[in-house]
């Protein structure tokens, strides 16, 4: 049997909208034994590693623990009672658990924010608005009201959404509140992406062209003034056409067909094959047998079932994992979902139209006409963090670069992907408890980007420094973290620290912070400023530096680039992502893996080399570095170091650096 090759990927992104919730905090731990005291942090690093069982063994066996404080024992049944919708749709039990959350310290608005997804998750639109205006009536923080009010938008856009496809008529009032609460939240966090999306199907819902218009450009975060390129640009200028006249219906047949069009060009899918498919939008139901919207109709059926198809196959994986014979009933399952794709892709070939002929089907031809036609990049085989999966997105930019290192230079594309099919078994997973997920792929000359890993994370580091309630939670669990670093330290003077992880991110977080506010910016136009510099720095190390490195020694090194191997080649990335970031300790916390040491991963262990030549660096130039204590473990002791010497320990380990 063949093996499916594993893939390359840009790495996870940590952005856990949830985190704060649930105190999350990624640890790599040793297998969870049965007088091991649970704790949260065990629990996040089961969850990390994808151990479903153990998750739910660990979170368990704290809410029954004398020892554990009522604020954890809250967090874990809440955890627990997602855990039970996502990955088993038991409603009773999800309920439950989630009532005895409630039940421990009251009306606590996160946790009714958490059960309005619980509901949301298992279809029932109608508990889930109630439980979010119960968390927006309890709500006093900016970040709880901003939960609330995302929840409340989330629970009316799918409710209505489900109601149009059933062809009933939708409530206009609930579709008011949830316009109302989404507006709001773009006011406070302008261009978030999930508020911008769903605010976009409610006011095309409302026939409201003009808050389409500006959700569309908000969730792209165009600002008003600039007009959009690339991809976007004709759907762009259709879109300010056509959304004017959406409050007077029927719509024509040609501002239909425009509107069908433009919403797909610009990957929206489902809301432009709703259009098609609904007589509310015009009294031409044979709309939808013209060929170009036929096409996209019979394309968005094709993402729908794909969809349910991994949803399905990533479940199953996620409950059998670990257990007896796991590994004959997953390769069986892997079979089988690789046949069932293959049947989806090769239905879909036979349903679209093919004016000048259909050519005979073949995966690679597949891949080139889904290219053309709907922007879609595909990754149908292989696996990612050594699970059979799907990578599919939309393309929305497609650009490219130089990047520039110890005077070499090299050429790099650029394509972002949104409107995820699938992000791969690892984004499905972590989703569950976080918004973490795989963070793009690459190939021998291209970079794919997959946008909705990054802007989750740049909207909560946000709220981490902007919302002093969020920070000051935050900085609690910092400090109780670093407190246990010496000890985890002094067992492994390499290995994952979780305080120095999540003090070094804050600590960077604030800086992009207080850098931005000093410009005297406020409220909306502070947070878009701070977004697009956690953006610019963000892409400094992880898009440019680290990947622009891998092209470089591809092009100038090619034949040594092969033998290195994967574990030397990443080593490499990873000192260039430090040297030629914009924020060196930031791009550190890309080397503190909560995977590190692993054999098994190549990324894993050339974090563990790097971090090896850091403490022994630290070690013999103790004397020039202010405030160290040579009597205490090394690498908790990282932050004392300044960004030159992080970049120049990074130049002494790179023998590129040394070769000039």
């Amino acid at each position: 049997m063949q093996l499916q090759k594993e893939r390359i990927i840009i790495g996870f992104i940590v952005a856990a909208a949830l985190c704060i919730v649930m105190g999350c905090s990624y640890t790599k731990q040793a297998s969870f034994g049965s007088t091991d005291k649970a704790t949260l942090e065990l629990a996040d690093a089961a969850h990390r590693r994808m151990d479903l069982h153990a998750t739910i063994d660990i979170l368990t066996r704290l809410t029954v623990d004398a020892g554990s404080s009522a604020d954890d024992k809250e967090k874990a049944f809440a955890r627990l009672a997602l855990l039970r919708a996502y990955f088993y749709k038991d409603n009773n039990s999800a309920v439950d658990l989630i009532q005895k959350a409630l039940s421990i310290s009251g009306n606590q608005p996160d946790l009714w924010t958490v059960q309005s997804r619980i509901h949301c998750l298992l279809g029932q639109y109608q508990e889930a608005e109630k439980a979010a205006q119960q968390a927006l009536a309890l709500a006093k923080t900016t970040s709880e009201i901003l939960a609330a009010r995302l929840a409340l938008g989330l629970a009316v856009h799918d409710h209505s959404m489900r109601r149009f496809r059933a062809g009933e008529a939708p409530d206009d009032a609930l579709l008011r509140e949830g316009r109302e609460a989404l507006c709001a939240v773009l006011a406070v966090e302008p261009g978030q992406p999930r508020a911008a999306e769903l605010l976009l199907g409610i006011s095309l819902f409302l026939g409201d062209g003009p808050t389409a218009q500006f959700a569309w450009r908000q969730f792209f975060r165009l600002p008003a003034e600039r007009p959009a390129v690339g991809i976007l640009a004709q759907p762009s200028v259709t879109l300010a056409r056509i959304l004017p006249h959406l409050h007077v219906r029927p719509l024509s047949r040609e501002q239909r067909r425009s509107l069908i069009e433009a919403l797909a060009q610009s990957r929206f899918y489902d809301y432009a094959s709703l259009i098609a498919a609904s007589s509310q939008f015009g009294k031409d139901p044979d709309i939808a047998q013209e060929r170009t919207i036929k096409d996209i109709v019979v394309y968005d059926g094709f993402i729908s079932r794909l969809r349910t198809l991994c949803e399905e196959f990533y479940r199953n994986t996620a409950v059998a994992s670990g257990l007896l014979d796991s590994i004959s009933f997953l390769n069986n399952k892997d079979k089988a979902f690789r046949r069932d794709q293959d049947e989806e892709m090769q239905r879909l070939w036979q349903e679209l139209s093919f004016p000048e002929g259909r050519p005979a089907y073949s995966v690679s031809r597949f891949k080139d006409e889904m290219l053309r036609r709907f922007g879609l990049d595909w990754w149908g085989d292989g696996k990612t963090n050594g699970y059979t999966d799907i990578l599919a997105g939309h393309r929305i930019s497609d650009e490219n670069r130089k990047v520039e290192q110890y005077g070499y230079s090299a050429d790099i594309r650029l394509v972002v992907d949104d409107q995820m099919i699938s992000a791969g078994y690892s984004s499905w997973f972590w989703s569950s408890l976080t918004s973490s997920m795989v963070g793009g792929t690459a190939d021998s000359s291209t970079i794919f980007v997959f946008r909705p890993a990054y802007v989750e994370q740049q909207y909560q580091e946000w709220r981490n420094a902007a919302d002093e309630g969020n920070r000051a939670k935050v900085e609690a669990r910092i400090s109780q973290l670093l407190f246990q670093d010496d000890a985890l330290a002094a067992k492994n003077p390499y290995g994952y620290l979780p305080g120095l992880d999540s003090s070094l991110r804050h600590a960077a977080t604030m800086r992009i912070y207080h850098r931005i506010a000093a410009g005297n910016l406020a409220g909306a136009d502070l947070c878009i400023a701070f977004i697009n510099e956690f953006s610019r720095v963000q892409d400094s190390y992880l898009v440019f530096a680290h990947e622009g490195r891998h092209l470089i020694d591809k092009k100038y090194f090619l034949s040594k680039y092969t033998s290195w191997g994967a574990m030397e080649q990443e080593r490499r990335a990873k000192l260039s992502q430090i040297v030629f970031a914009a924020d060196p300790k930031l791009a550190f916390t890309g080397i503190l893996s909560p995977y590190i040491g692993d054999p098994k991963i190549p990324h894993a262990m050339a974090d563990e080399m790097i971090v090896k030549g850091y403490v022994q660096w630290m070690s013999a130039n103790s004397g020039k570095i202010p405030g160290l204590n040579p009597s205490r473990p090394l690498l908790p002791q990282f932050n004392l170091l300044s960004d030159e010497q992080v970049r120049q320990i990074a130049r002494n380990l790179d023998p590129l650096a040394n070769e000039k």
